[in-house]
């Protein structure tokens, strides 16, 4: 039995491309909406831009790592703008 939901949007943040791209495919063959981001930095834009609803982050990153995106993230998840939450 296969169950109905709405598609999500989801982050991405992985500095490996190859992880990148093999996360990326296993999400869109669940039928969301892939966002993806090489390093922290790039991360928080995107989450900034597109409010996704989930985010998939590596810890260690080059440029931000994944730590101060998550943290940056949850205060922008708070915004009255921002339609995502945690």
């Amino acid at each position: 039995m296969r169950l109905m939901f709405e598609p999500l949007t989801i982050l991405i943040a992985e500095d490996s491309a190859a992880d990148r791209m093999l996360l990326s495919s296993i999400v869109r063959r669940q039928g969301h909406e892939v966002l993806t981001a090489a390093n922290g930095a790039e991360a928080v834009e995107a989450f900034r831009q597109q409010q996704p609803q989930l985010v998939l982050m590596d810890a260690m990153m080059p440029v931000m790592d994944g730590f101060e995106a998550a943290r940056q993230i949850k205060a922008l998840a708070g915004k009255p703008w921002c339609r995502s939450s945690f």
